[in-house]
């Protein structure tokens, strides 16, 4: 009987960045695949059109291909009626104590509990504090008077991809599966294997909910790390891009991060707080992954200072700021703007000169804070007083100084390099024109 699962539906509740591609994937690899999510805009553009509402490479044209045997429902029964195996992937952001807010996870347990029958599967893969996912489980059990292990089955698998290579990896990267007994585990080994890569079955749930949260705190951590070398390169007045090519240029045992901005994405600035949590709970304190949250926010927020100190000093009375980069980050691409450096300086200039007004250049975001992002780089930069170059997509690498310099004649003008964008900087600071690039002190 463990076998016919392969045979069955597979449901996916909620559909965003996470969850659609991988709604996706399955059909592409052979399962019937219905997609859940509460947003009710959202699954009529989905049903009508088969059109995602955010953009993630390669999945409209997979959505398209495979529609035959892709369906979407707001309906947690219908779906309940015909998949056997249930993957969940709602999101699970902060509380403003830092806390994890499960309440989608609770309401997704809700929806799904009285429609819970024999020989479910349910996979868990929001990211989610140590521990989550026996308690769910648990939780399920006494709801439904089943019994977990035994009339219905629960792993955990967290999600890896990255976006704007979701669909790619959801092919080729390891799968790491922490059952709630062995048979779970080899239940969602069956199912999350035919979608390609290794499987990697450890111990127990926790397990699995540990590696997704130690994975994103060492990226974070990193990240802090390399913004520290750029302060002191900084200081130094040498170029930390410089420093890092030099040490990485074929020494495998090391392998440093650039400098630039903080850690941000809606995981890698939220991951290493659920961690820090989970080891407050028993007893360690977290100093290191503590500390690179701390930078990675001053990084960011370093930005905003450097911003509002320039505008002081010029009397800037209604300054104008050109945000270059709206998504958290340019490689791979992406229209995501959770947690991104864009907002945080965003709403820290709001905060601080009311007055200020803002351009906005993106190539895939259209919109942000209700205004119309401009198409060129150009349009962005005209009438600015600052320009920020906030990620490294391909359209803002390799920006000429003579572009900057035809859109923006007035003085004065700052500009603040994060990614090394502008291949000629020099030019800028001959012309008149204030240059921070982040990490780099020979400017």
């Amino acid at each position: 009987m463990i076998h016919d699962i392969l045979n069955k539906g597979v449901g996916v509740v909620g559909l965003g960045y996470v969850g659609l591609p991988l709604v996706a994937s399955l059909a592409s690899v052979g399962f019937r695949a219905v997609g859940v999510d509460i947003n009710e805009a959202k699954m009529r553009q989905l049903r009508e059109t088969g059109v995602p509402d955010f953009y993630e490479f390669g999945l409209q044209e997979l959505l398209s291909r495979y529609r035959s045997t892709v369906s979407f429902t707001l309906s947690h029964s219908e779906m309940m009626r015909e998949c056997s195996t249930i993957i969940i992937t709602v999101g699970t952001q902060l509380k403003e104590d830092g806390t994890t807010d499960l309440d989608g996870l609770t309401s997704c347990r809700d929806a799904i509990a009285p429609y819970l029958s024999q020989d479910h599967l349910l996979i868990l893969k929001s990211t989610v504090p140590c521990g989550t996912t026996r308690a769910f489980a648990a939780q399920l059990e006494e709801i439904s008077g089943l019994v977990a292990g035994k009339d219905f089955f629960v792993a955990y698998c967290p999600e890896r991809t990255i976006e704007g290579h979701a669909i790619h990896e959801l092919r080729y990267l390891p799968k790491v599966i922490g059952g709630l007994n062995p048979e779970s585990a080899e239940r969602a080994r069956l199912v999350l294997g035919r979608l390609g890569g290794r499987v990697v079955v450890v111990s127990s749930p926790e397990v699995a909910e540990m590696c997704k949260l130690v994975d994103n705190a060492y990226r974070a951590t990193n990240i802090a790390f390399a913004n520290e070398i750029g302060l002191i390169c900084e200081g130094l007045e040498i170029d930390s891009y410089e420093l890092v090519s030099a040490i990485n240029d074929g020494y495998e045992r090391t392998s440093l991060f650039r400098s630039g901005l903080g850690a941000g994405g809606a995981c890698l600035s939220k991951d290493p707080t659920v961690l820090a949590l989970s080891a407050q709970k028993c007893g360690v304190d977290a100093k290191i992954i503590k500390t690179g949250i701390d930078s990675n926010q001053k990084a960011t927020l370093r930005v905003a200072r450097l911003i509002a100190d320039y505008i002081r000093e010029h009397e800037i009375a209604e300054p104008r700021v050109a945000l270059m980069g709206l998504a958290f980050k340019g490689l791979p691409e992406t229209d995501d703007t959770r947690g991104a450096a864009a907002g945080i300086i965003h709403r820290h200039l709001r905060g601080e000169f009311p007055n200020t007004s803002f351009n906005y250049y993106d190539p895939l975001v259209r919109t942000f804070d209700g205004q119309n992002v401009s198409s060129t780089i150009k349009g962005a930069l005209e009438d600015a007083n600052v320009a920020i170059f906030l990620t490294n997509h391909a359209t803002l690498l390799s920006v000429r100084s003579a572009e900057i310099l035809e859109a923006c004649t007035g003085r004065p003008f700052l500009v603040i390099d994060c990614w090394h964008n502008i291949d000629d900087a020099p030019e800028l600071v001959a012309q008149g024109v204030e240059v921070i690039r982040i990490g780099d002190g020979t400017l």
